[in-house]
């Protein structure tokens, strides 16, 4: 984890790009990628805006392809640490299949959750 890193906090220039909607979500109103996730430049890189969230919010490695980022929200442009938690791919998957969110190998509806 890097010295600017402090847990437990997400920073303005993460949360001054959100819509708030009724359930809580914190919907990111920059660039996102096809299937709704959030990405931001962040110290010369790309990354998805929820995976940034939860390395400021728990140290989650941003590096770490083991580690996922689930929304319990079902939401991809959300980035409320509150709907997020760590989990491993197969987590990800079993928990996409079982709401019925998966359409072939990793297709989403690209207007879900967007306002």
């Amino acid at each position: 984890m890097s010295s600017d890193s402090i847990l437990g906090y997400v920073p303005g220039f993460l949360t001054a790009h959100r819509i708030i909607t009724k359930n809580g979500c914190w919907l990111w109103t920059m660039y996102c990628m096809k299937h709704g996730y959030g990405q931001r430049w962040y110290k010369g890189k790309v990354y998805l805006v929820h995976r940034l969230v939860a390395w400021f919010m728990w140290g989650v490695p941003l590096d770490r392809t083991d580690i996922s980022v689930r929304h319990t929200c079902d939401n991809p442009p959300c980035f409320n640490p509150d709907h997020l938690i760590p989990g491993t791919q197969g987590e990800n998957v079993r928990d996409t299949r079982s709401k019925g969110r998966a359409r072939g190998r990793y297709s989403f509806d690209r207007s879900y959750g967007r306002p």
